[in-house]
């Protein structure tokens, strides 16, 4: 038996996890690094959770009888071996009541804008939530921000084998996931992309068919059972389930990112590809083996922040999660700055405490702010101890000939970044990760 490095856990550590292999370098077994008991998510990825702009709301038009079916098609990372769903819910008054989901590999996505079947598709057997095949997502709430914070929930682990393609060779694999909705769930709000997005991130993916699509229709359980219905592509509308955690057989290091506008990528000529998704698309094609998920929303506070990122953790692990430590929507006093700080440290704590890395961004300059509290705020960022990873955003974002405006090559309004913006915090990441 061989061995082959994986996956470094946290850096103080400086333990290995690796693979079990055969005398011909196939994996036949994962070994966890001594004395740790290597998390299975250190060698997933959260490969299309979010790899799109935040959900807004848009109700979902069930018929109270029979419910509502919605077949999704969410594009993996490599061949996979293995899944695990992820559903959330931003209705602040409903519960969102799933009773019934399937799933299988798909080798073919349906053409542009086509909503004709892509390819015959054989279902598995019922995915199941804690042991069981129906589920209800509690309601969610209102931050203190005035955001609403979702509740999640991660289904239980589904052995499935990707197909390779055969519409786009070596274009990303395909999995297509068939969602039941009970008739009660028939007003439940679930999030909606816009279209456009779709087209342009897959363009910034440098990758054919990188695609997520679906498609929603009227039927019982039943039909979910027997029936092979179309998913549309491209094209934006109900997306559930909205991610999926992807077991590979390579080491892929996953990003969970929390946080405002500058997060999600606003001012990006690419409709909302910030630097998680620059990061992600990089990696896609240079091997480099980080997958991004983006929670960044617009006009977010640290403090609502803060709420959605202990709702995700506390649901699934990624390696990475990352936060800024103060947001232009918290206002521009000292006091404000404080808070945020004391909101930062939290998270930080509630990383360490699940094994998760913390990684803290420092802000650059914003238009009607404060830069001399934004500075001494980055400062406290980059005296953080060892355990927290920093990414000094400030010091590629401002322009040293004019303190306190955004370089000219990055501004995109006085605030927000433009592609070489983003694009360059992206490379600062990953050249801040030892990896």
């Amino acid at each position: 038996m061989g061995t082959t490095a994986l996956i470094p856990k946290r850096g103080s550590q400086g333990s290995i996890a690796s693979y079990q292999t055969d005398s011909s370098g196939n994996v036949t077994g994962l070994l966890a690094p001594s004395g740790t008991n290597a998390p299975l998510s250190r060698q997933s990825s959260i490969a299309s959770l979010k790899l799109l702009p935040s959900p807004g709301s848009q109700a979902l038009a069930g018929d109270i009888t029979s419910g509502k079916v919605i077949n999704s098609q969410l594009p993996a990372f490599a061949p996979f071996f293995g899944v695990k769903l992820i559903y959330q819910n931003y209705d602040t008054a409903n519960t969102m009541d799933i009773d019934g989901v399937k799933v299988a590999p798909s080798v073919a996505t349906a053409g542009a804008g086509s909503s004709a079947n892509n390819s015959a598709l054989t279902f598995s057997g019922f995915v199941t939530f804690a042991g069981s095949q129906s589920v209800s997502i509690p309601v969610a709430v209102t931050g203190v921000g005035g955001q609403v914070i979702p509740t999640e929930i991660v289904s239980d682990f589904i052995q499935i084998t990707s197909l390779a393609r055969t519409d786009t060779v070596g274009a990303p694999p395909l999995l297509r996931v068939a969602t039941h909705f009970a008739p009660s769930a028939n007003q439940t709000v679930h999030p909606s992309y816009n279209g456009t997005n779709y087209t342009n991130l897959n363009t910034l993916a440098a990758n054919p068919k990188f695609n997520h699509g679906n498609n929603s229709f009227t039927g019982t359980l039943a039909a979910l059972i027997t029936s092979a219905q179309p998913t549309y592509d491209i094209y934006g509308g109900v997306q559930n389930p909205i991610g999926a955690i992807f077991y590979y057989s390579s080491g892929v290091q996953e990003i969970a990112a929390f946080g405002d506008s500058l997060i999600q990528g606003v001012g990006s000529s690419t409709s909302y590809a910030g630097w998680p998704e620059y990061l992600t698309w990089g990696s896609y094609s240079n091997s480099l083996n980080f997958v991004c998920a983006n929670y960044g929303t617009s006009a977010q506070k640290t403090v609502d922040t803060l709420a959605v990122a202990k709702a995700v953790l506390s649901k699934y692990s990624p390696k990475y999660a990352v936060m800024k430590a103060w947001s232009p929507n918290d206002g521009n006093t000292q006091a404000i700055f404080d808070a945020s700080w004391g909101y930062t440290l939290e998270f930080i704590n509630y990383c360490l405490n699940l094994d998760i890395i913390p990684i803290v961004l420092t802000s650059g300059p914003a238009t009607g702010y404060s830069w001399t509290l934004t500075k001494a705020q980055n400062v406290r960022v980059m005296a953080l101890p060892a355990s927290v990873i920093k990414v000094d955003v400030a010091a590629i974002i401002n322009n040293s000939a004019s303190d306190g405006t955004i370089l000219p090559a990055y501004d995109s309004d006085g605030t927000h970044y433009n592609d070489a913006g983003y694009a360059a915090i992206a490379d600062e990441v990953k050249t801040s990760i030892a990896y």
